[in-house]
């Protein structure tokens, strides 16, 4: 058992998820960080990293997924994980449970299965402490009890609600006067935190600026 003090600086390695639209620039956000990443994709997108030095695993079954907690387990000399993205990873969770529950009957069970799955994928990501945790998703909007639109992480089901409370970090990456922008606060439509409070509500798309800023 190590005992650590949260006075030190980056004693605790911060973990974040990047809500954006497709096209916005979410992937190439790995390029800005210091450091050695490996990225998991789940898009086959990474043609925007082409010819940058960034090693990757791609994620196409949920095996797939298993095998890639496994070797990052194991002591290596990355610094940064960056997974991209959890909204591709649950329409793969979700395919493959719809492949085990064909009957509409079992769909109680699927829901429960793919939501079971989904938050563990998600909580083991977010808590390997040996590396800085980025996830990037895709956006969708949905409702509240009162009938109230709000843009959150595109997941089925009550995970991406659930969403916000796991991370450190939770920002928009979106265009802002013609400028990309990283939103870290909420407004009456989006969801978003900085847990650190070193933040300014709007930062630019600068990953290690922004570890920078946490570390502080």
């Amino acid at each position: 058992m190590k005992i650590q003090n949260t006075k030190t600086p980056n004693a605790m390695k911060p973990s974040m998820v990047i809500i954006g639209a497709a096209g916005v620039g979410k992937t190439t956000l790995a390029k800005t960080l210091k450091g050695k990443t490996i990225i998991i994709s789940a898009e086959s997108g990474l043609l925007s990293l082409q010819g940058n030095d960034i090693d990757y695993i791609s994620i196409s079954s949920i095996n797939d997924l298993r095998e890639t907690i496994t070797f990052l387990n194991k002591e290596n000399d990355y610094e940064n994980l960056f997974i991209d993205s959890l909204t591709e990873i649950s329409r793969i969770v979700l395919d493959e449970m719809q492949a085990e529950f064909p009957d509409k009957s079992d769909s109680l069970k699927m829901f429960g299965k793919y939501s079971q799955i989904m938050r563990k994928v998600i909580i083991t990501f977010r808590d390997f402490e040996q590396y800085n945790v980025i996830m990037t998703a895709l956006p969708k909007v949905d409702k509240d009890e009162t009938n109230r639109r709000f843009i959150t992480a595109d997941l089925t089901g009550k995970v991406a609600n659930q969403l916000p409370a796991y991370f450190d970090l939770v920002m928009h990456y979106d265009f802002i006067e013609d400028e990309r922008t990283l939103r870290t606060m909420s407004n009456e439509r989006i969801i978003a935190k900085d847990r650190s409070g070193k933040l300014n509500e709007f930062e630019k798309p600068d990953l290690q600026l922004i570890l920078n800023k946490i570390g502080e």
